[in-house]
């Protein structure tokens, strides 16, 4: 009787200006699994400017599994007037569904 294969555990990290192009790809990815590629505008050089300038829009969190980006999550800080707190907003979440079966996420 064969072994199982053995399977690297995922990662979770939080996303830095090298993963740009994974970032990128993977929002692409999401636009298409969505049938909304024609609105996808996703643009390297914009996500680097909002995402890790001076001045962050937005949080990531990549996924990763052997070292290979095969996730991601994008998100946000608002805060409610009415209901006096803040609020966590997730924009973009994602994990491409071949690569993240069977083996539960470990936060690096």
């Amino acid at each position: 009787m064969r072994k199982p294969a053995k399977i690297a555990p995922l990662r979770i990290r939080p996303g830095t200006v090298r993963d740009i192009p994974a970032i990128v790809s993977l929002i692409r990815a999401l636009a298409k699994y969505e049938r909304l590629t024609r609105y996808c505008k996703t643009n390297a050089k914009r996500l680097r400017r909002d995402g890790f300038g001076r001045r962050r829009f937005f949080e990531t969190l990549i996924c990763t599994r052997g070292g290979r980006p095969i996730g991601y999550a994008v998100y946000y800080f608002a805060y409610s007037t009415f209901g006096c707190t803040p609020v966590l907003f997730i924009e973009d979440i994602l994990c491409c569904r071949r690569s993240a079966a069977r083996a539960p996420a470990k936060p690096s």
